[in-house]
């Protein structure tokens, strides 16, 4: 029998933003790029499509982009 269903929205409940930040300052360490966590936190809320690009050159993007995803989606889960 079903007595609650608990359901968090975006930080509601479990604010995740600095583990979130945390994953991406480890992917982008993975590929040699240091920012502090500070720096990624004012960024998330972005999709990785346009939060990478922030970070990336621009000249780099079509070789780092994919991979940059996988890792931090492996980080993530």
């Amino acid at each position: 029998m079903l007595r609650a269903v608990l359901c968090d929205i975006d930080g509601t409940l479990v604010d995740s933003n600095r583990l979130h930040a945390e994953a991406w300052v480890r992917t982008f360490a993975h590929f040699g790029y240091t920012f502090t966590q500070d720096e990624i936190l004012r960024q998330i809320g972005k999709g990785g499509d346009q939060l990478i690009p922030h970070f990336i050159p621009r000249d780099r993007l079509p070789e780092l982009e994919e991979p940059i995803k996988k890792i931090q989606k492996g980080i993530v889960s």
